[in-house]
């Protein structure tokens, strides 16, 4: 039997079952997917699946059937987060709208510097907390809402490092479409590496958020994470930009524009360390979890 094609649509992240639900239609949602072959797999990717409500996945189900399947990557919690705060840093200062990270920040921060040196521990704790950051690093908490909606069968749960071409062939199995150089790489601008889809859905992920390191939603660097391609602009916003976005709330202060090496940080040890109380209770319930329900199937935990 021929493998069906399948279809990325050239919007990434669409956000309707967590956001556009509430003022767009579902023509709207499938008019994204109008230039699929006929009979093909689609899917979307929207990282911000993976910090969806009950009623959300409840909602995702009821609208594509319950045989859509959804992608999770998981990453290290610590790496996860690090990297997500660092993007929502730097969006703030480009004068960005944060995505997922729809907080108070979003408009006090456009004059500062990226550069995460610049921030307190306590700063950095605080977003961690924060329900924009912790429903995303929960694993086990959105999976349990998947398996509820979906069930196992329908869902394929892999780790961040094990991206590559063996990845690739777990994803074209699952869904069961067309190998590597059919319909992978095909006029939907994105790379055959980030196929984070199913069957009209397509799975946010634990994944981080991206920023220089390459880590996924981030700057011109990201090589992606199941997430996509990283395609934002890695700070390099020009002041004639800048002004424009943040209008007259510029006095005195010139734009920084963070380096890629500040954004390539990595987590300061005194950091990490008042990490663990936030996430090594979500380490160990989501390996709780993969023995519970996946047992051998998987052959490694975070």
């Amino acid at each position: 039997m021929a493998l069906r094609p399948f279809y990325l649509p050239p919007q990434k992240e669409i956000h309707f079952f967590n956001r556009h639900y509430k003022s767009q239609s579902l023509k709207w949602y499938a008019n994204h997917f109008s230039s699929a072959p006929p009979s093909s797999v689609v899917g979307e990717i929207t990282p911000c699946y993976s910090a969806i409500s009950d009623v959300e996945c409840r909602r995702l189900v009821q609208t594509l059937g319950n045989q859509v399947k959804i992608i999770f990557i998981v990453r290290d919690f610590y790496q996860r987060a690090w990297s997500a705060v660092k993007m929502e840093l730097r969006d703030n200062v480009n004068g960005l709208d944060g995505d997922c990270f729809r907080t108070e920040i979003n408009t006090k921060l456009n004059l500062r510097d990226a550069d995460p040196s610049r921030y307190s521990d306590d700063y950095f704790l605080s977003r961690f907390r924060h329900s924009e950051h912790s429903l995303r690093s929960d694993y086990a908490r959105t999976l349990r809402l998947y398996l509820r909606w979906v069930g196992k069968k329908n869902i394929l749960l892999l780790n961040f490092k094990d991206i590559g071409e063996g990845m690739l062939r777990e994803v074209i199995e699952f869904l069961g479409v067309g190998g590597v150089g059919d319909s992978y790489n095909g006029n939907n601008g994105h790379d055959g590496r980030n196929n984070s889809s199913g069957d009209g859905v397509g799975d946010g992920d634990g994944d981080g958020d991206g920023d220089g390191d390459g880590d996924g939603d981030g700057d011109g660097d990201g090589d992606g994470d199941g997430n996509g391609n990283g395609n934002g602009n890695g700070g390099d916003v020009k002041k004639k930009d800048y002004l424009e976005k943040v209008g007259n709330k510029v006095t005195q202060a010139e734009p920084i524009i963070p380096n890629r090496n500040s954004l390539r940080s990595s987590i300061p040890p005194s950091l990490e360390e008042k990490m663990r109380p936030i996430f090594e209770p979500m380490r160990k319930d989501f390996n709780s979890l993969l023995d519970e329900v996946w047992g051998g199937d998987i052959n490694w935990r975070m």
